[in-house]
């Protein structure tokens, strides 16, 4: 077999550290100039709008380029003259903005993103801008090597924060500084508020210890209120007399969730009461504790019988005054993969409703049992943004329709128990969306989100369906812009199967005279929230100017679902895929001899078992993945137990079926791939280390297979951790590879 090496006959192992200029000096195709305009302002997709709904703070990421740090200006519109102001700059990534109970006030947090997001930990300033002397202050400011980044400013009326600090990272038992110490069989606990087997294991490095401060603005002076402990999720009640925290225990070594206690703190006297036993939380939920708008009391989601095939969901209620009794709301809840989104209160704070997925679930407070269930109409699944209450009572939702992805608006009538269709947005597939905010006494609502055609924004939506944009996001270049197509199909095994198809606009259905390069976005549905409608994605097609570049490019991408099974992961994703890419041959839009596959993170392993399985493919790019599943059952960060008990493909321990191993892992037979890989990773990696990704290059270079591995210094996970000069720079390697592989298709490509 001869192989074939990239340029010069070498399999190339390449570190980028090079300037914009260096590949703007290249003549590289207008569509890699567009790619560099598209991905240099990107929208975060976190809003806050102030008490009096009439100002919107939104934040807007520009990645860095290389050698400088990546900035994400927070900006403030108002929603009445639709003038907007920057604020600030380089406001912390992994920090919400916050503003005081009046709205005149907010708080943020400026500094750098936390080393495990791909950032330095260098200062960290908590930030107070006067919206009505238009005056920014720095209220305290904060360095690692002393007192640790500030994160989750909390508002107690308008003239305190709360503020959390991380004020250690390494383990207080050690003497030595920078050492972490991790024990095997951690210290033995109360099993009577655990079910099951009590297997904890106390994830120092992933939940630091932190402080929380109380920030007087007036006087200066400065209270730590708690120190030294594992605590998150800190909510004020918002007559700001109590605080709402979750402190860290450890995590189930069986499942994907972690142990918590729930403390209750009086402000006024600094009581700290705690429940009698510990809860195991949804470690995903974007906020945990959600109060009555009297505060009266808190409640906040919890999982019971955790070890269980079946286990339960439940929202709990503690009234404040007698804080050793609680209230528990139960849903039986039989899909692991389903998140429990945050409650909403009703407006006389006496029904609780949870959104559990594609479910509304409506509690009675005063009997604490389930009054109304109502489904998400069919042909609609739910996504991220939390529900919301309008002044009529309404509970608000935005919903996805699975026939063309449009972003669809719906209303939850408390007394009918129907949800109607409210508004469609645009009419135009949606790639993700944010927040949901009502917004002028409940007449509109404000909506993060990023359509096909249009870049990320913020538009306002009224209940007659027109639309505003809020922000200023704009269309897409003509030559960036795509048509969606939703695809249907039947896997050799029966199974009903969709996927999502992205074709240059003007593409037709059926056409005979026209078949184009078709590129395979892969990632298992086992690993998004909503179960089956990941289109290839871990979080649907999440707007990537990857994909559209390789539109404007003259590909077709498809992002097909990819549902498994245990026990037979192999021979699924196999007749699942293939099948689903016959579809679009048999459509006559895809050339057969012409398709190509992208794999990222867990999304790699799949793709990799496609690849030693079937010669379909001509070319893959594969971006920070593993091969290994030995090493991925090993990982002490935290995502190896997902090995134990996550997807359903995963294997266990190897001593227990080292067979199953053998059988499921593409490791062991990459020997029979034929299609070269070029692949990706970032040397600060922390979800899936370097060393993992160097491992697929050294076991292609050893069975003399065509591949190429390109490492991008101090990069983080995936492109949204990465400089702007290192994204175009994949581009540019991922266009050039699948150009010379699959659009042209050198005789070359594949020894057969």
């Amino acid at each position: 077999m001869e192989v074939v090496m990239p340029r010069a006959r070498l399999v190339v192992l390449c570190v980028m550290m090079s300037s914009l200029a260096a590949w703007a000096s290249v003549d590289q195709p207008t569509v890699l100039k567009q790619f560099a305009n598209q991905t240099s302002l990107q929208f975060t997709f976190r809003i806050a709008l102030s008490p009096d709904g009439n100002a919107l703070a939104y934040e807007v990421a520009r990645p860095a380029r290389t050698g400088q740090r990546s900035q994400i200006d927070l900006r403030i519109v108002d929603l009445n003259t639709k003038r907007r102001v920057t604020i600030c700059c380089e406001v912390d990534d992994a920090t919400q903005e916050s503003w005081s109970p009046s709205g005149r006030f907010l708080a943020f947090v400026r500094g750098n993103k936390p080393e495990e997001l791909g950032g330095e930990e260098k200062d960290s300033k908590l930030m107070i801008y006067d919206t009505v002397e238009r005056k920014l202050s720095v209220v305290e400011n904060a360095r690692p090597s002393s007192t640790g980044i500030y994160q989750y400013p909390r508002w107690i009326g308008d003239g305190a924060v709360l503020i959390t600090r991380r004020c250690e990272n390494e383990d207080t038992s050690t003497s030595g500084q920078g050492v972490t110490v991790y024990d095997s069989l951690p210290a033995k606990r109360d099993s009577s508020s655990v079910p099951g087997k009590d297997s904890l294991r106390d994830d120092h490095g992933r939940v630091p210890r932190v402080c929380l401060d109380r920030v007087d603005l007036k006087s200066g002076t400065k209270k730590t209120l708690i120190e030294g402990r594992r605590i998150t999720w800190p909510e004020v009640s918002p007559d700001g007399k109590y605080l709402a925290v979750a402190e860290y225990e450890g995590t189930l070594q069986t499942e994907l969730t972690s142990r918590y206690q729930i403390h209750f703190i009086d402000l006024r006297t600094g009581a700290d009461v705690r429940m009698q036993n510990s809860v195991f939380l949804f470690t995903s939920t974007q906020r945990v504790f959600n109060w009555l708008p009297d505060s009266s009391g808190v409640a906040f989601p919890t999982l019971k019988e955790v070890l269980s095939k079946t286990p339960s969901a439940t929202y709990r209620l503690v009234r404040t005054g007698s804080w050793g009794t609680e209230t528990e709301f139960e849903a039986k809840q039989t899909d692991r993969s389903v998140k429990f989104l945050p409650a909403t209160w009703s407006l006389g704070n006496d029904k609780l409703t949870a959104d559990i997925g594609n479910e509304l679930i409506t509690w009675d407070v005063s009997t604490g049992r389930i009054q109304q269930v109502a489904a998400i109409p069919a042909g609609l699944y739910r996504y991220e943004a939390v529900p919301t209450v309008a002044p009529n009572g309404d509970v608000i939702m935005v919903a996805k329709r699975d026939s063309d992805s449009a972003a669809v608006v719906l209303g939850y009538n408390s007394l009918s128990g129907e949800i109607t269709t409210k508004v469609v947005l645009d009419e135009q597939p949606v790639y993700q969306w944010g927040s949901a905010l009502l917004a002028q006494g409940g007449k509109s609502l404000l909506l993060a989100v990023e359509s096909l055609n249009r870049s990320a924004e913020v538009v306002s939506v009224d209940w007659s369906g027109h639309e505003q944009r809020i922000t200023d996001g704009d269309n897409r270049p003509d030559s960036m812009q795509a048509q969606y197509t939703k695809v249907s199909w039947r896997s050799g095994n029966g199974t009903e199967i969709d996927g999502a198809l992205l074709t240059p606009i003007g593409t037709k259905v059926s056409s005979t005279t026209l078949r184009l390069p078709m590129i395979v976005r892969i990632y298992p549905s086992e690993w998004n929230p909503i179960s089956g409608q990941s289109f290839g994605l871990s979080g649907g097609m999440d707007g990537h100017s990857e994909d559209l570049t390789l539109v404007a490019a003259g590909y077709a991408i498809f992002f097909p679902n990819c549902p498994t099974q245990p026990g037979s992961y192999v021979s699924d994703l196999s007749n699942n895929i293939l099948s689903g890419i016959q579809k679009v041959i048999d459509m006559g839009i895809a050339d057969p001899n012409r398709i190509g596959l992208i794999g990222e993170s867990a999304g790699v392993e799949a793709a990799l078992t496609l690849l030693v399985s079937s010669r379909q493919f001509r070319a893959a790019a594969l971006m920070d993945g593993t091969i290994d599943p030995v090493a991925d059952y090993g990982d002490i960060t935290g995502y190896g137990i997902q090995t134990m008990k996550g997807p359903p493909h995963f294997l266990g321990a190897p001593w227990l079926d080292s067979l199953r191993y053998i059988d499921e892992s593409p490791v062991f037979r990459l020997d029979r791939i034929q299609a070269p890989i070029l692949l990706f990773h970032g040397t600060k990696d922390t979800a899936v280390p370097l060393y993992l990704g160097e491992e697929i290059f050294s076991d292609l270079r050893a069975a003399g297979k065509t591949a190429q591995l390109v490492e991008y210094k101090d990069a983080g996970h995936l492109s949204a951790l990465r400089s702007l000069d290192q994204q175009v720079d994949s581009m540019s390697r991922t266009l050039a590879w699948f150009d010379r592989y699959v659009k042209h298709g050198e005789p070359d490509r594949v020894s057969h």
